[in-house]
């Protein structure tokens, strides 16, 4: 085994596990679950890998946020993770995988809640925090996300052949990284083609293409990182060719 390095106080990732149960009210953030009672290291990076209840013969769409916090007094700094499970596939459904480059100071606790399409519904997470290297790069301080749709525990719906959606008008800060968590609408296979835009309405250029098939059974959100700057006051949107998705952009403010 090589040797690791000792750089910002631990060598290894700090592991952590929460069950975040929605509200008895369909589409409301449940109560706060503590992930780690105190963050062991000034973080670089976070991973979240969700996994969600079946829910019987019905499609489940969940939104869980991370906080950072004393009880009560928790803060958003991600909001709105979408994990879902189209068309319900029996079991536990896993495989939405997150990760962001946040920085969490040393001895924060850190938490989860959720909301769902059903009521009193378990979202599991596993969270992984990496400790920060000798970096020249101003930390990120918060994620921002565009186009999650509270009110029905999903993203916005990017409707094939409608063109182009738009998921926010104006980018308020520069995000030094772009994140998008599509999921599809049905269950089954089907062709795939997708695209996010940046630019004002009917002057799009896009630059992200995804073309493909979706197999049967593929049923979760799947993320996709675009590791570029976008400046503030940036339109982005998003269109389907073939195949209706759910969509939530997410940004990492730097």
């Amino acid at each position: 085994m090589g040797d690791w390095p000792i750089l910002g106080g631990s060598a290894f990732p700090a592991l952590g596990n929460a069950t975040a149960t929605s509200s008895s009210s369909t589409h409301t953030k449940g109560s706060w679950a503590e992930i780690f009672s105190s963050c062991p290291f000034d973080t670089a990076a976070i991973n979240i890998e969700v996994t969600i209840e079946d829910h019987g013969s019905n499609s489940l769409g969940s939104l869980f946020d991370i906080g950072v916090g004393a009880a009560s007094s928790e803060t958003v700094v991600i909001p709105n993770l979408m994990a879902c499970n189209i068309m319900n596939q029996v079991d536990k459904k896993s495989g939405t995988f997150y990760s962001f480059p946040l920085c969490i100071p040393a001895g924060a606790r850190i938490s989860c809640r959720a909301q769902a399409n059903a009521s009193s519904h378990n979202i599991y997470l596993r969270v992984g925090l990496f400790p920060q290297r000798f970096t020249t790069q101003k930390p990120v301080r918060s994620i921002v996300a565009y186009g999650a749709s509270t009110g029905t525990s999903l993203g916005t719906t990017i409707t094939a052949g409608s063109g182009y959606v738009e998921m926010v008008a104006s980018t308020a800060r520069p995000l030094r990284e772009l994140y998008a968590a599509w999921a599809p609408t049905v269950d089954g296979s089907a062709a795939m083609e997708r695209y996010l835009a940046i630019g004002a309405a009917a002057s799009e250029v896009d630059f992200s293409a995804f073309v493909g098939t979706k197999r049967a059974g593929d049923n979760n959100a799947r993320i996709y990182t675009f590791p570029f700057v976008v400046p503030p006051g940036s339109r982005i949107s998003a269109k389907c060719v073939t195949s209706s998705n759910y969509l939530i952009l997410y940004g990492a403010e730097g």
